[in-house]
Order: structure tokens, then sequence, then C-alpha cells
């Protein structure tokens, strides 16, 4: 309903043309469709009480269990658990650019925590970099492959900055992105072998 406005004599006939198009603006608005409460836009879906009760649950464990699991630790291999900490597709994702900025922020931190543990467990660390580094998201749903791979990108660049090579594809190291179904709470294993 908006008129295209060309004006032609400067800033006096745009400054004539304002109002009409506030009151097009307004028009519209007031004829625009308004939406109903509990549709399939209108904010939050609604979730049935057994996916609000699966999902305390997994909050609970959550809050149970350590931010960063060194499961195995040697010379040759180390093994590492994230937890609560969602490795999600950002392909799929309807989120502000606000919330991307803060989950890969929380991925980087978790990954910077667990270096940390680790070289304090290690007894030697090594000075070659790693051959592989397996990625293994654990959660409720599977994503496909390529979404896998892009969900991974904070992880992956931080492991690559922790050991200081770079993450192409044709580094020193083999990234391998993985996932498994996991009923308890959203996170990531990586296994790094030397």
């Amino acid at each position: 309903m908006t008129r295209a406005l060309r004006p032609a004599g400067g800033a006096a006939d745009l400054a004539s043309a304002l109002p009409v198009l506030r009151a097009d603006r307004a028009a519209a608005r007031a004829s625009a469709p308004v939406p109903v409460a509990g549709g399939a836009r209108a904010g939050k879906a609604r979730r049935s009480p057994r996916a609000k009760a699966a999902r305390a649950r997994r909050a609970a464990d959550a809050a149970r269990l350590p931010r960063v699991e060194l499961l195995f630790v040697s010379s040759a291999a180390a093994h590492i658990r994230l937890n609560d900490l969602p490795i999600a597709s950002e392909a799929n994702a309807r989120e502000s650019r606000f919330e991307v900025t803060d989950r890969k922020q929380a991925q980087r931190e978790r990954v910077k925590e667990a270096f940390k543990a680790l070289r304090e467990a290690a007894r030697v660390w090594p000075v070659a970099p790693p051959k592989s580094v397996l990625f293994v998201r654990l959660g409720p749903k599977e994503l496909d492959d390529d979404n896998l791979a892009g969900a991974f990108k904070a992880v992956r660049d931080q492991v690559a900055k922790e050991f200081g090579v770079t993450d192409a594809p044709g580094g020193p190291v083999k990234w391998v992105p993985a996932q498994r179904k996991h009923s308890g709470p959203v996170g990531c294993e990586l296994l790094i072998e030397w």
C-alpha cells in the first residue's frame, strides 16, 4: 500500500511526503493479521509434559556432573568429556547473533578449561601435534553430517589454537566429527591421539 516516492524538488518534496508515508505505515499495521495466542508463530512452541520432564531431568543430571571430565590420559591418547555443553547446528537454528556468539564463547571457554586440566594431569605434555582428534557430540537427537561438522567449528578452532596448529584440511591433524545418542545431558567428548 506504500506509494513509491520520488522527490524531484529535493528536501521540500521529501518533507511533504513523510506524513503520507507515516499514514500508509499506520494503515498497514492496522490491517496486518494479529497472531493468535498459542499458534505456530506465537512465540515459544508448547512442550508436552513428557518433554518438559525430560528437559528437567537432563538439567538436574547436568547440575550434578563436573563441567570437564578427564576419562583417560596417557602419553599416546587422551579422552575428555565436556558435560552440559550444547553442540547445536547453526544451519537450522533461528537465533540471534548474540545467542550464537554466547554459545561459541561458552564452547571455547570449556575447551580452555579442558586443556588446562589435561596439562595438569599429563606428566609429559607432547611436543608434536596430535595425529587425530575425534569430536563426539552427545545429544538426544542426531544431526546431519554437514550440520555436525559446522556445529563443532568453535570447538575445533579452539583445539587447534591450544595445539598451535591450523585446522585446514591439509594440516597435520585429522579432524573427525562423530555423534552418539545420549539420554543424559548434552555435551561432547574429545578423543585425542598422538
